[in-house]
């Protein structure tokens, strides 16, 4: 297919062989050059395409990954705010984060923090550490075997008192 080469890169190389290429596909690219050319476009476009489909491929690739992310940041975010929470809490309180959208992890940490305050008002009461550190005296009966022997009965009063201690 021949052209007028006058207003074009054609005249400028003072080709005489110069035809609009169009490619192995239906679309014309504009492309005016030598008949020699043509393999070479060819090959130049199907790398061209090959890497489209790549770069495309890692696009969705990273949007998975992306996804799968954002799971693990929301499950962490959820975690944290059922930290302390009754069972029947920790239940509802994942109930009610399934409505709310993750944006960003800051976000969506402070909207569960507002949802706990909110349905969830009793603060949590933790322990103080002196009083977990504290030892329980345990009353036990003191059961001592009455013996008729005298003697017998000072030696068991005198063993369970040192097993008590």
């Amino acid at each position: 297919m021949k052209t007028n080469c006058a207003n074009n890169r054609c005249a400028e190389i003072h080709s005489s062989a110069c035809v609009k290429y169009t490619g192995s596909g239906s679309t014309s690219l504009g492309i005016y050059c030598d008949d020699a050319l043509n393999p070479v476009l060819d090959a130049l476009i199907a790398k061209v395409e090959e890497l489209e489909e790549a770069y495309n491929e890692q696009i969705k690739s990273a949007i998975e990954l992306k996804k799968e992310l954002n799971e693990h940041k929301k499950f962490e975010a959820i975690y944290a705010a059922c930290e302390g929470l009754t069972q029947t809490q920790v239940e509802k309180m994942k109930s009610l984060a399934e409505s709310i959208e993750f944006t960003t992890e800051d976000e969506f940490t402070e909207k569960m923090e507002t949802l706990k305050e909110s349905y969830f008002k009793n603060p949590v009461v933790s322990a103080d550490s002196s009083a977990l550190d504290d030892e329980v005296q345990i009353e036990e009966e003191k059961k001592v075997a009455k013996s008729s022997d005298p003697l017998m009965e000072v030696y068991s009063k005198a063993i369970s008192q040192t097993v008590n201690k």
